[in-house]
Order: structure tokens, then sequence, then C-alpha cells
């Protein structure tokens, strides 16, 4: 579907290192904080992400190629 385009046709590996950064400071937001982590609207929300991803991949297979 060409939503990332990168001159080596793979993403550097600076992307990589830099999304584990984000990851950890993130990570340690959620440690370091008291957050409320019931959030019962949560499951529902990722339930439809994941079926939003498999319905594009879906598409992708069957119309693009």
């Amino acid at each position: 579907m060409r939503m990332w385009s990168f001159t080596s046709g793979y993403p550097p590996v600076r992307n990589f290192i830099v999304w584990f950064f984000v990851s950890v400071i993130y990570h340690t937001g959620f440690e370091l904080f008291p957050l409320r982590r019931d959030n019962p609207p949560a499951r529902f929300l990722y339930a439809v992400q994941i079926l939003f991803f498999v319905l594009i991949g879906t598409y992708a297979q069957i119309f693009i190629r």
C-alpha cells in the first residue's frame, strides 16, 4: 500500500532504536505515575483496531496485487 518509503526499501536501524527509546520512556511513565488501569472501552477499541488492519490487509491482498 506504499504508506512509507525508505531509500533502501527497508526502515533504517535508527528507526528501531528511536522507537525503542520512545517505548522505554512511555513505559517508565506508566510505571512511575499512579494511573487508573481498568479501562473497559480499551478492549473494544483494541478489537476494532485489529479488525481495521485485518480488513486493510485483506483488501490489499485481493484488490491491489
